[in-house]
């Protein structure tokens, strides 16, 4: 079943957390900074149960955690060449790797669509990093389109 994490949740999403920060650092390390200390990662995801236009969800299974995703509301901005509009972003998404392979994250997808929808959007943006090869391949094959590269550079 997928529900909004209460904050007695938090502890228990911390791992899963943990194992995406983990990941990151091996695959795309010039990414994302090392993780602090899961007190820190405690801490932000506490602050974000709080966030308006931000949303935290849970898959629990027989009473325990197994995936974890976010969504977060961006209002539109200024840019000189593309007019934007407030959109909606898949910011985070990871399911237990016992549990991969079972269609919950298609399950999350798709609670994530119709939540956006609820919302009034009618698109979704994710930004899932091109060095993730698979990984965009799946997005791709639940519906989710390649529409530009995404660059960072250290300052």
């Amino acid at each position: 079943m997928i529900q909004s994490i209460q904050k007695n949740e938090v502890k228990e999403v911390l791992p899963l957390l943990e194992l995406m920060y983990n990941i990151h650092q091996v695959e795309i390390p010039y990414f994302m900074n090392p993780l602090e200390s899961l007190d820190i990662l405690e801490d932000r995801l506490m602050k974000m149960i709080d966030l308006d236009g931000f949303y935290q969800f849970v898959y629990k299974l027989e009473d325990k955690i197994i995936a974890y995703m976010d969504i977060s509301k961006y209002e539109a901005h200024i840019d000189l060449l593309f007019p934007t509009k407030p959109s909606i972003i898949l910011d985070t998404l990871i399911v237990h790797p016992d549990y991969r392979g079972q269609h919950f994250a298609e399950e999350m997808i798709e609670f994530a669509r119709q939540h956006a929808k609820s919302l009034g959007f009618a698109t979704m943006e994710l930004h899932a990093l091109t060095a993730f090869k698979n990984l965009n391949k799946y997005y791709q094959k639940h519906g989710f389109k390649n529409i530009s590269n995404y660059m960072t550079c250290k300052l």
